[in-house]
């Protein structure tokens, strides 16, 4: 049996409800908030390394709901969900594989890493990793 698609958006709700996020965003939202971030380290991340990492916590919650089994397995929205994700994810870790390792013990692959250069005229840019 799976649950509704209704059901999916309030589990992924009060996941990131309990994961800190005050307005919790819609599922489609999320993804569209990880792949704009991705997106915007293709073109050079233009900010500082705390906001890069303030960045990643869409990327958590999605992974706090792909682990969640109530949430996110009994779905009928799961799989072309987790499969958008890993897209999305392919193409960032290809990003971040060419730059410096900045948080080596990370239990996460995604914030290993970052990308090897941000936007040059960005007078608060993250570049080579470091502010």
């Amino acid at each position: 049996m799976t649950l509704a698609d209704g059901n999916f958006t309030e589990r992924f709700q009060l996941i990131a409800r309990a994961s800190g996020w005050g307005s919790p965003p819609r599922p489609a939202q999320a993804l569209g908030m990880w792949e704009e971030f991705v997106t915007a380290c293709e073109s050079g991340y233009a900010f500082d390394l705390s906001e890069y990492l303030n960045d990643l916590s869409v990327r958590r919650l999605l992974q706090a709901v792909l682990d969640d089994a109530e949430a996110a397995q009994r779905t009928e929205t799961y799989v072309p969900f987790a499969q958008r994700i890993r897209r999305i994810d392919d193409h960032f870790r290809e990003l971040v594989s060419k730059g410096p390792l900045i948080r080596p013990g990370s239990d996460v692959w995604w914030d290993r890493r970052v990308p090897p250069t941000g936007r040059p005229n960005s007078s608060r840019m993250c570049e080579n990793g470091t502010s």
